[in-house]
């Protein structure tokens, strides 16, 4: 259960404000995975927690996933979160990067460095986790387009501002369109 692992866990930083479990090569071309504030709705002592779909998808994911993960987490939940991918055997090319408390703004790296950082891989960048609401908005009878918001949407404007590709997992998403 994700509040029950307790495990010496270190993570090194490999770079000015992103961590890993163990050594990373930053590689381009490769296939992300972005992964945001993956437990925020979920109580981590939920009797329930491994059973829960979302849950069980998730982990199914970053269990399998053979590119690189990075996970956007608040510092409080940063050891708990990388534990719990610990007790999933997955350490090889995960990442994590600090983020203050419910927001989605980096804690120890610069959003110019994080653009860089995901400009080298594989797009489309897989977006999961987090928060995501649309909401279409209208104005006098018609619509005037879709308002993205929550920590994962946006991260999603932010990176397509940037003419960076995503697609979105929904199965493993916190969502409400």
């Amino acid at each position: 259960m994700y509040g029950e692992v307790h495990t010496d866990m270190a993570l090194e930083q490999i770079s000015t404000g992103i961590y890993s479990m163990v050594p990373y090569n930053f590689r381009n071309g490769q296939t992300l995975s972005i992964v945001v504030h993956p437990f925020y709705y979920i109580k981590l002592d939920n009797p329930h927690f491994d059973r829960m779909p979302y849950v069980k998808n998730l982990a199914r994911f970053v269990r399998r996933f053979n590119g690189t993960v990075i996970t956007l987490e608040a510092e409080s939940k940063l050891e708990a979160t990388a534990n719990y991918y610990k007790s999933l055997g997955a350490t090889q090319n995960r990442l994590f990067i600090k983020t203050a408390e419910s927001f989605l703004f980096f804690s120890e790296i610069e959003y110019e460095k994080f653009i860089q950082l995901v400009v080298g891989f594989k797009k489309p960048i897989l977006m999961a986790g987090g928060y995501l609401k649309q909401v279409v908005e209208s104005g006098w009878g018609y619509d005037v387009g879709i308002e993205t918001n929550g920590c994962l949407g946006y991260l999603i404007e932010m990176l397509e501002e940037n003419g960076i590709e995503t697609r979105t997992l929904t199965k493993m998403t916190f969502s409400s369109v």
